[in-house]
């Protein structure tokens, strides 16, 4: 997939979007924390081109490698804390996945998470930050790193 290229955009843009994600959210954590997670999903539902736009744009900047981690246990470190901690919260458990892009280098990278697999196919449920309270380092949301990328910014920061 190219930047510029609608068609084919507009076809990955509507095989990443969730159905029934309202009935989806609220299987999975209840009502109460559907509520706040659909508020956070409903900007991703609202334009559903943004996701495969930015990954044909990253594509396009060189970032064509591509990893793809799954995650189903709380306590698995290769995932971000919001990972973890939205498997904790789920009533019914559903591994999430993530996919990162990088350079072939290596030196450029972005991760973009979290997915679900519904009805066959990864949809993009959204980083799933209303899950918790952000963890501030400056900035930074250390919840977005993993658990021992978090720990060594933390003590980056410590030593300064």
């Amino acid at each position: 997939m190219k930047s510029g290229d609608a068609i084919a955009i507009k076809a990955h843009s509507d095989a990443l979007a969730l159905p029934r994600a309202n009935l989806w959210f609220r299987n999975r954590f209840g009502a109460k924390r559907a509520r706040k997670l659909l508020a956070e999903y409903e900007p991703i539902a609202n334009n559903p081109l943004q996701v495969a736009e930015l990954v044909a744009k990253l594509q396009s900047d060189g970032l064509t490698e591509l990893k793809v981690g799954k995650y189903d246990k709380v306590d698995d470190l290769a995932a971000v804390t919001y990972q973890a901690r939205t498997l904790k919260a789920m009533r019914i458990a559903d591994p999430l996945f993530s996919a990162r892009l990088a350079t072939k280098d290596g030196k450029k990278a972005f991760h973009l998470w979290s997915f679900a697999h519904v009805d066959g196919q990864f949809r993009y449920i959204g980083k799933l930050k209303a899950i918790s309270r952000p963890d501030r380092l400056g900035d930074l949301d250390l919840n977005e790193f993993r658990p021992t990328d978090a720990d060594n910014l933390r003590k980056a920061e410590a030593k300064q």
